[in-house]
This record gives structure tokens, sequence and C-alpha cells, in this order.
């Protein structure tokens, strides 16, 4: 864990980052490349390729490039509604309330933020706010199994009134059972067993099996990353993501083992993960790496875990509270906690963070899982401009103008005036008929 010391080394660090996303890929993978496609290629070559024949093909170009890429070969892409049952079924029944538990919790805080449609008859101006018809989520399959993240996008879009929802997921073994029981749960309509970049461009172009989606949404590795970005305008995403990210501003109150957990709890994921600390007192600095080391080393994902912590890891010492949030508010970070002894007295001075935790009983891991809001949040700084997967991103919205005759009366002149300054004389003539119409 690299520990920096002072605002300006903190800033220089920051700066520093680099791109949310790389044609950088290991070793391995890029033989894999070169065997499947015949030569190298980069990563966004191989999703461009993908990209094309599937939608130039359809489910052949699915079957294929799941068979040369993915290693699995299906008759029947759909997964069928009695598979899934039989998953839900199949778990134990404390995973299954876990997941109703989740569900509830998500549901509600998404009807809760879940923008309303409005009209106001003084202005004759109002704003009509209508769901998605279809949306597509992909949910990856590779180390790990995400139940999670199927409840964090499907709910939350159901709740926002979204007609119909398909998923695609690689479908391998028994890990992908509780993926299955969460889909069901969640109220998804048709299951796929697709995975990577084929599985976005079936959602996004449709296929003989797969229908189009209007939005596609879900985390992914670089090829499901690219291929997102690559289809976009086609249809809407939900955004572009990079490795997840965690950091905490602690102060001398806060308890080393906690923010040494939170910190290993993200740094699990992935060993591009940055988990980060910024405080004021090097006593809890030293403390807490003296921790991580210890945690580490029970930790089934402990290796993991280790090349985010010695890879992206950094401790930023800084003069008091005020730095820390200056260099929050510069990381941007996917996930900020707030240990400190008066979370509430600094949470008016964050400006960028894709979600807040506030105080010690506000884990971050309990927004991974259960706590309401979606776990889908801006990564690699992009909390600047970019917010969480709310019920809001399921729906569009549009002006309503209905105005009576005074209000011609009164626009009418301004409008022309200014259409006429455009050179736009139809414009122009459309306003004025209205205004002798109404006199």
């Amino acid at each position: 864990m690299r520990i920096l010391r002072g605002l300006e080394e903190a800033k220089r660090h920051i700066a520093a980052r680099g791109n949310i996303e790389s044609d950088a890929v290991p070793e391995a993978v890029a033989k894999g490349i070169e065997d499947i496609f015949g030569r190298a290629m980069s990563p966004s070559e191989v999703v461009a390729c993908i990209l094309e024949d599937v939608r130039l093909r359809g489910d052949a170009a699915v079957k294929e490039f799941s068979r040369r890429i993915d290693g699995v070969e299906y008759d029947d892409l759909e997964v069928s509604r009695e598979e899934m049952e039989r998953a839900y079924n199949s778990l134990p029944e404390e995973i299954r309330d876990a997941i109703q538990t989740a569900a509830a919790r998500i549901g509600s805080f998404a009807k809760a933020s879940l923008p309303k449609s409005w009209f106001d008859e003084t202005t004759g101006l109002g704003e009509t706010v209508s769901p998605l018809e279809r949306v597509g989520v992909y949910v990856p399959g590779g180390t790990a199994a995400y139940p999670s993240t199927v409840l964090m996008t499907v709910v939350t879009a159901r709740s926002a009134g979204v007609d119909e929802i398909v998923m695609c997921t690689p479908v391998r073994g028994a890990q992908s059972d509780v993926v299955l029981a969460a889909a069901y749960a969640a109220g998804v309509d048709r299951v796929f067993r697709i995975g990577g970049a084929q599985a976005i461009a079936a959602m996004a172009y449709g296929t003989e099996s797969v229908p189009a989606a209007h939005k596609i949404c879900g985390p992914g590795n670089i090829f499901v990353t690219l291929a997102k970005k690559m289809v976009f305008g086609a249809v809407g995403i939900d955004g572009i993501f990079g490795p997840t990210e965690t950091m905490i501003i602690a102060d001398e109150h806060a308890d080393p083992r906690i923010c040494a957990a939170d910190l290993l709890g993200q740094a699990e994921h992935d060993v591009m993960a940055s988990p980060a600390m910024a405080t004021d007192s090097e006593s809890l600095a030293c403390r807490v790496t003296a921790e991580m080391e210890r945690q580490m080393e029970t930790l089934e994902r402990g290796e993991i875990a280790r090349g985010a912590v010695e890879g992206q890891g950094v401790v930023f010492i800084v003069d008091d509270l005020d730095q820390a949030v200056e260099v929050a508010n510069l990381f941007a970070p996917e996930h900020l906690t707030l240990l400190v002894e008066d979370p509430w007295a600094l949470k008016p001075k964050i400006r960028h963070a894709g979600a807040l935790f506030l105080g010690h009983n506000s884990g971050e891991v309990l927004g991974d899982y259960i706590a309401g809001p979606s776990h889908t949040i801006p990564t690699h700084g992009t909390a600047r401009f970019a917010s969480y997967l709310g019920s809001d991103q399921f729906v569009k919205r549009f002006p309503v103008v209905s105005l009576n005759e005074s209000d011609v009366e009164e626009l009418t002149g301004p409008a022309s005036v200014l259409a006429r300054a455009e050179g736009l004389t139809a414009h122009a003539r459309a306003v004025e008929l209205r205004r002798r119409r109404t006199s």
C-alpha cells in the first residue's frame, strides 16, 4: 500500500491516473485471440469483428463465438422458465430469504427516487415520464457469481415500469444457479446463455432468439466494456465502467480494522481495483496498512486483493480533514466512506462521489448487496459528471407544452424576433399566424 504525504503529492498522483479502459491484455489472452482469429488483434478489433458478425448472422454468429471463445456449445440459447425456477428452489432458504430482502429494499428505494410526471396549468408547461419498453441486462460470470448485479439492475428497472427485461449471462455450472435464481426472483422475462461481446451485440441488434433492447446495462470485462461503447447510439447504455474503487476519509477516531476490511472488500474484486484512504492521522495510516496485511492472510481471494493493494492501493496523509475532502473530490471515487467522528459535518463539502456512506454503521459492503440504492456506480473519476444507475435511467422524459391565447399574445413577438434574427422566416411565419388567429 503506497503512502503519499501532503496535498500536492496527492494531486500529482490523482492527475497521473491512467485511462478508464486499455487495449492491453494479459499475454495468455493475446495468444488466445491470435489462435481464434488467425492473427494478432487488439481487443477493439476483436470486438468490432464480433459486433459486425452478430449483426449480420445473428444466432449463428453468437453460437460460433461462444464455442470459439468461451468453449461452450448450446443448441438452445435461452434458459427456460422451469430451469430458472428449479435454480431458485434449489437454494438454501437463507439465500432465498436474503434475495427477497434485498429485492424489497432495492425496489423501495427505486420507487421513492423515481421521477414523476407533472403539469402546471398556470404556465401551460409540464413533463411526461415514460418507462423504457425493453432493457437488456448483462451479468458477468467469470471467477465469481453476481446475483447482486441481477437484483440491483433488474429490480430498479422493474420498479421504473420497464415492460420487458432480458438478461444475458454465461451459464457455467453450479455457480450460475444463484444468478438464475436472482433473475427468477427479480422478474426477468427472458434469460440467454451468452457471455462477452457477443451478448452485447445480440441485445443491441437483436437475433433470431434475442430481442433487441432499447438500453443495455451491466458490468463486464474489457471486451464487454468496449462492446457497450461501440453499440452506443444504436442502443442506450448505462455507462462505461472501469475496475471498482473505494476511498475512505478517516480521522484518528476510526477503527483500523474496519478501515482495512472496507478497503479489502473492494480490493478482492479485481487486481485492477483501487483501494484508497485519505487521513490526517499518520498513526492511523500505519495501523490500517498493518491490519490489511493481517486480514489478507485469511481471505479466500487474498492474492487478488494483494494484487490490487500493491498495484493501485494508496494512503494519502494530509494536514486536516478539509484537505482529505479536497483529495476525495479530485479523486471522485466510485464509493466514498466517511469514517470520521462527525460525518454529517463533512457531507456538504463532498462534491464528487458515486455513492456516499456516512459513519461506521454504513459499510460500503451493505451498499453492494442490500442497503437499497443500485451498486452500479460511475468509476474512475466519472462521478464528476455521471450518476449511479437509478430508476431515472430507466425512463424517458419529454416536455409537454399546452399554451392558451394569452400566452400566444405574450410570446409571439419575442419568438418572431428571434426567428427572423436567425434568418428562419418560416419559423417566424408559423408563430405570427397563431397571433393573427387569436386576435
